[in-house]
């Protein structure tokens, strides 16, 4: 093995260069899901559309907006306790929209309001 001033592992959660180095073994579930969405800002209503990055924090979940493509698009990220539904290693599959709806009850109706208007979630 060579000596080097820096290596940069961006090769994933199944790291094999972190497996390597560190040998820290197999990732562990944290119990947080992200559900992400990437909606075209045309299609949303315009009370929802945005060219602002936006949070919401809130007890056990947290949810990010911000424009994409140029403005044209809006991607949305929200995290939630739960338990990874299927395959653990497959981290890009549908999401239950259901499953999101129920983790952010009690949440303002803004968030509520963008929830309802995206079609897929990952």
């Amino acid at each position: 093995m060579q000596d080097t001033d820096l290596l940069i592992a961006a090769d994933g959660l199944w790291s094999s260069t972190r497996a390597l180095l560190l040998n820290d073994g197999l990732p562990r579930r944290t119990g947080h899901l992200a559900y992400r969405a990437l909606i075209q800002q045309a299609v949303l209503p315009e009370g929802l559309r945005s060219q602002n990055v936006t949070a919401w924090l809130g007890p056990n979940m947290h949810a990010v907006q911000y424009p994409v493509r140029g403005g044209d698009w809006l991607n949305v990220v929200v995290f939630v306790h739960g338990i990874v539904p299927g395959d653990f290693q497959n981290w890009n599959h549908s999401a239950n929209a259901a499953d999101l709806k129920g983790a952010l009850q009690g949440c303002c109706a803004t968030l509520q309001d963008l929830l309802q208007a995206v079609p897929d979630w990952r």
